[in-house]
């Protein structure tokens, strides 16, 4: 055998080893930085009562129309350095939003801004963050099909709550 192949050989050698693969597992993974997500959603809303209102809904009130519905912009990560602590931001824009008037300078809110630290199967949560009451969502790009704009959702459940909560999870997922 030449020396070309005895290194062939023992590359392959070590490669093989149980061993041989745990200086890619130490290795740190790279710092992602923040990530940045986002979605638009519109509609034409049509009354067929022939009324420029919508009653009895919470977010679409103008009949007849073309609508902004939700714009989102959202920023995650993890600080430099600490994998364990995670945050979330989210902005949102548009006539589904939660404000208290019609007015389009009140269109704009703050609908996440929460911390995460998680260690093992505890984490905790300080901040603004979307509710864990209710099946309805307020987001329009998720799968659930129970996005709504009625009043029973509006009146029943809050959209978010702001505070700290504490989570156990007692099996890995």
């Amino acid at each position: 055998m030449t020396l070309r192949s005895h290194a062939l050989s023992l590359t392959l050698l070590a490669l093989a080893a149980p061993g041989a693969r745990v200086f890619a597992a130490d290795a740190p993974a790279p710092d992602p930085g923040p990530q940045f997500s986002g979605f638009i959603e519109g509609s034409y809303n049509y009354n067929t009562n022939g009324a420029h209102l919508n009653n009895f809904h919470s977010f679409d009130h103008q009949a007849n129309t073309f609508d902004l519905n939700h714009a989102q912009l959202t920023v995650s990560g993890h600080p430099k350095g600490d994998a364990d602590l995670t945050y979330v931001a989210s902005i949102d824009y548009g006539a589904d939003n939660f404000h208290s008037s019609d007015e389009p300078a009140s269109y704009v809110s703050v609908e996440q801004a929460y911390g995460e630290y998680t260690k093992g199967q505890w984490s905790l949560k300080a901040g603004k963050f979307d509710t864990y009451m209710g099946i309805e969502t307020t987001d329009d790009n998720t799968p659930n099909p129970t996005v709504t704009r009625g009043f029973l959702f509006s009146l029943i459940e809050p959209f978010t709550h702001t505070g700290a909560v504490v989570i156990y999870q007692p099996t890995a997922m």
